[in-house]
């Protein structure tokens, strides 16, 4: 089981164990689970249909690129769907709790019938969650784990399957760098994503044991380059020696990069996930001198927008539905397998090339 699975079953089934054998708690029932992976193009009357629907969705934090092209891709994505209302109401709660609890009363008091939700804070939105559920909305948090039980407490829900993402970036980096130090840069302040990859990261590290990851604790970075750079520089200053940053957003990658070249530092290896345009370009200067670092990402993240609103439509039209889409990352870039990160100048420097949408959706997007 996932962290993001573990995080499912003990927040939101406390209290509906069933007895075993003997009289001992034999814990709740499974969620259904279903492995997917990247599926851009497919029958639209499998998931669409009749019902006249109006798509709601809800970011707890949407000041970056990744928040705007995942909202594009919900928006094309809807589009293909005659039924569907194409005007997306959206909210953003701009890093604020609160806001993000009340965003989601709002949306469904405005008349939204399906809700994406972005749940950055994790199980402290799972009361919104509910509560919007009980009014009758189809709920589908997607990317993080929202706790609870999905098909209980909401709907279903499309979510990474984060442990397995943070083995293959730890497993790359155990590869590479065979022996020395790791950090790893995650988002917001417990944001539910980082920490299941550093779970995962963690896991598989334990197979290298000369590689060692340095912090217990994913390194703030607020998904921002500002922010990630000062603490890459921090990290510098307290740590001597660091072989390889893993990273979950290709912005805080960038940073690292930045950090290590002004501290007058070899990059080290870099492995990332929801990589952008800017991190392939940086790689491409670096050449084959000795600027050169080994890169590698698993990415198409956005892919989950796309995944959650089928699964959510289809839902509201009574089509059976898994209650937990496990979305497996797919590998991107592998500098030492000679699968180079692209790079197009023409393009914004925080454009996701892994995501569905095309170059002219990117820079409509993204201006």
């Amino acid at each position: 089981m996932t962290a993001a699975l573990a995080a499912i079953a003990s927040a939101g089934c406390a209290g509906q164990t069933k007895e075993g054998p003997g009289g001992d708690a034999a814990g709740p029932a499974p969620v259904e689970t279903k492995s997917v992976t990247t599926a851009r193009e497919v029958d639209v009357a499998s998931w669409c249909g009749d019902k006249r629907l109006k798509i709601g969705l809800a970011d707890g934090f949407g000041g970056n690129a990744w928040r705007l092209i995942s909202k594009e891709v919900v928006r094309q994505e809807a589009a293909k769907c005659p039924a569907l209302d194409t005007d997306i109401l959206y909210a953003n709660a701009d890093g604020d709790q609160q806001k993000a609890n009340s965003d989601i009363s709002g949306l469904v008091a405005q008349g939204v019938n399906v809700l994406l939700v972005y749940p950055d804070f994790g199980q402290a939105q799972l009361p919104a969650l509910r509560a919007a559920a009980k009014a009758g909305v189809t709920v589908i948090p997607y990317d993080a784990a929202a706790g609870g039980k999905p098909g209980t407490d909401y709907t279903a829900t499309t979510i990474a399957d984060t442990v397995a993402g943070g083995e293959d970036l730890a497993d790359w980096v155990g590869r590479t760098v065979k022996s020395g130090n790791v950090v790893f840069l995650g988002g917001i302040p417990g944001a539910p994503t980082s920490e299941e990859y550093i779970s995962g990261i963690k896991r598989r590290l334990a197979k290298y044991p000369d590689v060692k990851l340095l912090l217990d604790k994913p390194v703030v970075t607020n998904w921002n380059k500002v922010d990630a750079q000062k603490a890459v520089t921090g990290l510098i200053a307290k740590y001597p020696r660091i072989d390889a940053v893993i990273t979950d957003y290709g912005v805080t990658a960038v940073a690292a990069v930045d950090a290590f070249r002004a501290a007058g530092k070899k990059v080290p290896a870099i492995a990332s996930l929801a990589t952008n345009n800017e991190l392939g370009c940086v790689w491409k200067k670096a050449g084959s001198g000795s600027g050169r670092f080994e890169i590698f990402s698993i990415d198409s993240t956005n892919d989950m927008a796309q995944l959650a609103l089928r699964q959510g439509v289809a839902a509201a039209n009574g089509k059976p539905v898994t209650p937990v889409q496990l979305f497996r990352l797919p590998v991107f870039t592998d500098s030492t397998a000679g699968k180079n990160p692209p790079c197009d100048p023409s393009l914004p420097p925080d454009a996701d090339l892994s995501s569905p949408l095309d170059t002219a959706g990117l820079k409509a997007t993204l201006r």
